[in-house]
């Protein structure tokens, strides 16, 4: 169906309102009302015909529904991580011989290259499997063959694969995630042997007349080189020559491979080799590493001799085949020495974030820590980690540099007597690798037991009926009610071990009840009961006795004294008991004496103190206990003279004095100062006794009588105070004594003569004083980095400046296609450039025309640009409506008439 255009359609209105004017003039005329019906179903007939052609126009004019397409998702493929240190310019270039290659040197083509590179990657970037990063030979060198070979980080562990083909001037790093749990400090290094890429200058080949090179010629299924092909020329400026014989002697893992040998006959051109001779057929021998070429006769052309020889024994890494040759002829003797290469080698390491574990293995009942406790840890998967991990006499063990994850600590092991506690501990590190996870784990020592027996005191028969309590060391009651048995026992098993008490708490009908604790232990892994005997004391029926309490001190502290040894001797000097002990609280406790009169006698003092020779008196009085006191003093190393005459007075007849020694200011004790003790008559008693460390000077055993001290040297600081100190001592009387001394007086020091009042101090320049507050309500805003612009007006968002505005309306009369319009909130995404480059791409905002590119396009229906109140342009309406206003305009025309 034929389509009707716009400006058609206008024509057509107006061509059906002039004549719609012109019949209405004829009814006017012919004033027939008829007609006017007539003439109304025509107009009629044209606003449907128009209608339906308008419609075809439309539909033929409007785009079709709206369609969707979008390209197919590519596979992400893994990122070009951007390692240093790789380009051409960064690595370093040496000879066979070690020797640094300079850039202006010339690489020819037949001489091999080391490339070395040290490469790092910056912090923080993550390293995932499959990531790669590219190395640049330097110009002038290619690679000499296909290579791949692993990189290894400081373990051994494979961290990646470096792999070039050959001739090629560029390769590539490929990584695993053996470096995807590091952070920092990731480095390594790279190696690789090259070849140069120049062929001279064509002008060389009259300056040699024994030549040989070689390069790999032959690889395994694993692509490792398994021949090496060597290339030996001479005479190539054409000298005749007789008997020429060469021997060529290979290198270690080279076999010659035979028949392989070629011999071309020819010239050089420009220093290349022409053959134009045809091959010679030199007689070819061996002898172990020696290949031994022999031309009989005369031997006038330049010769290009090639053979091949096998590899025994090829390795990753850089492999080097070297080879010597000789050459003897009538034009005299030559040496060449030659090698080839092949392959590479790399590293790389970085730093984990890791953790740490310590565990401590404790006895359960005493807490004891245990030594010998062995463990296993292992991971999340039950792998394991590492083993055989002993607790030291501490009972402690500690793994440090343990990655984040989970982990399983296991006892395999338990110490010596304890039962093996194998609960798995479980416990983590964290992603953020500073945790240092502590741990403890009880284990319980074997089963022990325990047999109490009580006894009388006096016949040792065995006592039935005795009841006790079973207190482990803490002092908590683990059995009560322990009653001995007919044969005067009590039997506990299954005990852990560790420390226990019995405490007996009634005693067997007629004997008085002991409840000191008797204390034992039971030993981890013995199985031999602890056998124990307990004494009781039946009631005496007569005399009636008492009992006697002694407390030992220290005379200087009052502090107890444990271990003090006495023995107790009745009024008739009859010895009753020996080696009495001080407990703990320095005391000895008698009980059951006599009535009667008693003393006590030290014969062991402790540890650094002096035993006291005093007799410490009592007397007993039936049913009462008494209380007497002992005093011991610290031992002093007080030099005197020779034992005096008379005899060195017993402790009941002699005194004892105590000088302390002060700052006249400070009233502090002052140590170091020397005396010289004196008796009443000038003797000297003592010499050089020097204060101690509180000041003092203690002397004992001394005569009653008067004494006098003298300083002999005044302590460091001090002035000498030589005026004498006079004391007397008393029978069984410590007499003490005060001593000043004034410090030396310092130096005057010159001030100034007339001081004045300090002036004000000046406030620091730097940083100058906080300005002053300001008024409140009103705070200054900070100068760095600038106040925030104020608040927008609500409702009024500022547009993006990136991306672009969207275009204004499109001509009607040129319908556009949008190409994935760009919403004004959407910011337009930029692509990264080129490696290498800082440039970034932008998708083009410049027009809205449609464009051949391949993103996938959205077509939407065509709409007038009017303003969009939401409703379509209907033509029917509008045209209803004129040919309603026609009609109305005719019935009041034809009104007039």
């Amino acid at each position: 169906m034929k389509i009707i255009p716009k400006y058609t359609r206008f024509v057509i209105e107006v061509s059906i309102v002039s004549i719609s004017q012109n019949y209405t003039m004829e009814i006017l005329k012919m004033k027939n009302k008829k007609l006017l019906l007539l003439i109304s179903m025509i107009g009629l007939f044209f606003t449907f015909f128009m209608i339906s052609n308008t419609q075809i126009a439309m539909a033929a004019s409007s785009p079709p529904g709206t369609q969707l397409t979008s390209n197919s998702a590519s596979p992400v493929a893994k990122k070009e991580i951007p390692i240093t240190g790789l380009t051409s310019s960064e690595a370093t270039v040496t000879n066979m011989s070690g020797q640094v290659v300079k850039p202006s040197d010339e690489l020819f083509s037949w001489d091999n290259f080391h490339v070395d590179y040290n490469w790092s990657l910056p912090d923080g970037i993550q390293i995932e499997n499959g990531d790669t990063t590219t190395f640049e030979l330097p110009s002038g060198l290619v690679s000499n063959g296909n290579l791949s070979f692993p990189i290894y980080d400081n373990d051994g562990q494979e961290i990646g694969t470096a792999t070039i083909e050959n001739g090629s001037s560029s390769g590539t790093i490929t990584f695993n995630n053996s470096l995807s749990n590091t952070d920092t400090n990731r480095k390594g290094t790279l190696t690789l042997v090259s070849k140069g890429t120049s062929t001279g200058n064509g002008v060389d080949g009259s300056n040699w007349m024994f030549n040989k090179i070689g390069w790999v010629s032959g690889y395994d299924n694993n692509g490792l080189p398994n021949e090496v092909t060597w290339n030996v020329a001479f005479n190539p400026n054409l000298h005749q020559l007789n008997n020429v014989v060469i021997t060529d002697t290979l290198g270690p893992n080279q076999e010659y491979i035979s028949g392989s040998l070629t011999a071309n006959a020819g010239h050089y051109e420009s220093g290349s080799f022409i053959n134009d001779a045809g091959q010679l057929q030199p007689i070819v021998t061996t002898d172990g590493s020696k290949v031994i070429i022999s031309f009989p006769g005369k031997v006038t052309t330049a010769v290009d001799i090639y053979y091949r020889v096998k590899l025994t024994d090829t390795t990753n890494g850089t492999n080097i085949w070297s080879n010597h040759a000789t050459m003897g002829s009538s034009d005299g003797n030559y040496t060449v020495n030659a090698d080839t290469s092949w392959g590479g080698s790399g590293t790389g390491t970085g730093d984990i974030k890791t953790g740490s574990v310590t565990l401590t293995k404790i006895d359960a009942t005493t807490q004891k820590k245990l030594e010998g406790a062995i463990f296993e840890l292992t991971d999340s998967t039950g792998k394991i980690i590492t083993d055989n991990i002993r607790t030291d006499q501490n009972g402690t063990l500690s793994i440090n540099d343990l990655p984040f994850g989970d982990y399983v600590l296991t006892e395999v092991i338990a110490p010596d007597g304890y039962q093996l506690n194998d609960s798995p501990i479980k416990f983590s590190i964290p992603n953020n690798g500073n945790s240092n996870a502590t741990l403890t784990q009880e284990d319980t020592g074997k089963l022990g037991a325990v047999v109490l027996k009580k006894l009388d005191s006096i016949n040792n028969n065995l006592i039935a009926g005795t009841t006790f309590n079973l207190l482990d060391n803490t002092g908590n009651i683990i059995k009560s009610g322990l009653v001995t048995d007919l044969n005067g026992e009590i039997s506990v098993s299954d005990l852990p071990a560790g420390n226990y008490s019995f405490v007996e708490t009634h005693p067997a009908a007629g004997y008085i009840i002991n409840d000191t604790p008797i204390d034992f232990t039971v030993v981890a892994g013995e199985t031999t009961p602890v056998t124990l005997d307990k004494f009781n004391v039946a009631k005496p029926v007569a005399p009636s006795v008492g009992s006697v309490t002694l407390t030992k001190y220290d005379v200087e502290n009052d502090k107890v004294l444990p271990r003090a040894t006495y023995e107790l001797f009745d009024n008739n000097d009859k010895l009753i008991q020996s080696n009495l002990v001080t407990d703990k609280n320095g005391q000895i406790i008698l009980n059951d004496l006599v009535p009667g009169n008693y003393y006590l006698v030290e014969v062991s003092s402790p540890d650094g103190f002096e035993i006291s020779i005093k007799k410490l008196h009592f007397t007993i009085i039936a049913g009462e206990d008494v209380a007497i006191l002992g005093k011991d003093r610290p031992e002093t190393d007080i030099p005197t003279e020779p034992p005096l005459t008379p005899d060195e007075p017993s402790e009941t007849d002699s005194g004892s004095v105590i000088l302390t020694k002060l700052d006249a200011a400070t009233n502090s004790v002052i140590p170091g100062t020397v005396f010289d003790l004196f008796d009443s008559s000038g003797k000297t008693i003592a010499k050089d006794l020097t204060t101690n460390d509180k000041g003092q000077i203690a002397i004992d055993n001394l005569f009653p009588g008067k004494y006098t001290l003298v300083e002999k040297k005044p302590a460091a600081g001090y002035t000498s105070n030589k005026a004498p100190i006079e004391f007397t001592v008393s029978i069984d009387k410590n007499t003490n004594v005060k001593v000043l001394d004034k410090k030396k007086p310092k130096p005057p020091v010159t001030g100034p003569a007339n001081p004045t009042e300090p002036s004000k101090p000046v406030p620091p320049t730097n940083p100058l004083p906080p300005v002053g507050p300001t008024e409140p309500g009103k705070p200054v805003p900070p100068t760095n980095p600038l106040p925030p612009a104020g608040p927008t007006e609500p409702g009024k968002p500022v547009p993006p400046t990136n991306p672009l505005p969207p275009v204004g309306p499109i001509e009607p009369s040129k319908p556009v296609l949008p190409v994935n319009p760009i919403q004004p909130e959407t910011p337009i995404p930029s692509y990264p450039g080129a490696p290498g480059t800082d440039q970034v791409s932008s998708p083009n905002t410049h027009n809205n025309e449609l464009s051949n590119s391949s993103n996938p396009q959205i077509y939407h229906q065509y709409k007038n640009p009017l303003p969009q109140t939401g409703n379509s342009f209907n033509l029917f309406l509008v045209l209803s409506g004129l040919f309603l206003a026609l009609f109305i305009i005719l019935k009041h025309l034809i009104k007039k008439v």
